[in-house]
């Protein structure tokens, strides 16, 4: 089930009319509106950060709602992110942070990126909070030039040696990217995992954490404001748990959804890509109503939305006053908007 869900539309006030002597109901919506306060966070669930970049008059700020805030130090906000907005870091800049954000493991750190240059035997680190430092935990992604990496994507977890899932995947300077890089806290074979658009491309063994503390966190440069990025960086997520391999492809997957006027509550679902999205499952609920008589379920499965394909699912017509709760659900992803119905009769 390939899909990270993104809400970028939200329809806030719906009203239930009944139009001539018939008396059609109909749910009316009007015009979608932008409302980045509703976007949904992908896999809420074990969310420790997100940072979505689309608030140009706040770019630091943490959409889980953990407090998780970022000061930006000179990256310019640019509208053309691989969803909404994005910051860019022009190899001086960085976002930093007044805490490692997370410290131990288990843990997944993902981004999206967008290099403008790649310079031979110049690291360019993405985020980090220690882990490229000899002397303190933590973890790292980068472009790495050294050793045997000639400006491939790397993603590791460090002590006093650093061990890291290396991918032998040379970094585009066109395209968007999307890394995960996961730890489960094992030392043993292969628990240091590095995934790039979904796949995974490297892993690695860990030895157990023996040197000093991480450190704060940081977007767009190493912990010691070395190696600084040049180019996009766009939805960054951590989390405190290993996602799997079918939830790192989901996040990869990016569908927008908006939920729409008609003859009921409607749900219209957009794949804005990378690929088709496989066996979307969603769930629209509507409760409330005056004596909370309103209690309306539907569900089901899409099996496939091809990449840019629009597709739109409903509750069918139901009657009711008052306000009203709308919850959409895709997959691990839930969305809740407060609405408000009313009856208006007009005659013929």
């Amino acid at each position: 089930m390939r899909k990270g869900i993104v809400t970028k539309s939200i329809v806030l006030v719906t009203m239930l009319l009944f139009i001539g002597a018939g008396v059609v109901p109909t749910i009316f919506a009007g015009d979608s509106k932008s409302n980045t306060n509703n976007s949904l966070t992908t896999f809420t669930s074990n969310l420790v950060a997100y940072w979505s970049f689309d608030d140009s008059s706040d770019v630091g700020h943490d959409d889980s709602g953990n407090g998780n805030q970022g000061v930006n130090n000179g990256a310019t906000w640019v509208s053309d992110g691989v969803i909404g907005g994005t910051l860019n870091f022009d190899g001086t800049d960085s976002v930093s942070f007044s805490s490692p954000v997370l410290s131990q493991p288990p843990y997944s750190v993902c981004a999206w990126v967008k290099p403008e240059s790649i310079p031979e035997n110049v690291n360019q680190y993405i985020l980090a909070n220690g882990g490229e430092i000899g002397t303190h935990n933590g973890f790292f992604i980068n472009i790495e030039w050294q050793e045997t990496y000639n400006g491939d994507y790397s993603f590791g977890v460090g002590t006093e040696n650093i061990f890291k899932g290396h991918a032998t995947y040379h970094p585009a300077t066109t395209n968007w990217t999307f890394l995960c890089g996961t730890w489960d806290g094992i030392a043993d074979s292969s628990h240091i995992k590095l995934y790039v658009n979904g796949v995974l491309v490297g892993s690695s063994v860990s030895n157990p954490p023996v040197a000093g503390s991480v450190l704060n966190l940081i977007i767009g440069s190493s912990s010691n404001h070395k190696g600084y990025f040049n180019g996009l960086i766009d939805e960054v997520r951590i989390y405190n748990k290993e996602l799997n391999a079918g939830e790192i492809l989901d996040l990869n997957n990016i569908l927008e959804c908006k939920i729409q006027g008609g003859r009921g509550i409607n749900l219209n679902i957009t794949n804005i890509g990378p690929t088709n999205a496989i066996n979307v499952d969603w769930q629209i609920n509507v409760k409330g109503g005056l004596l909370g008589l309103i209690n309306v379920n539907k569900s089901g499965t899409i099996d496939m939305i091809a990449l840019g394909e629009s597709v739109t699912v409903g509750t069918g017509m139901f009657l009711g006053l008052g306000k009203i709760q709308i919850t959409i659900k895709v997959d691990e992803d839930t969305n809740t908007a407060n609405a408000t119905q009313f009856i208006i009769f007009t005659r013929i």
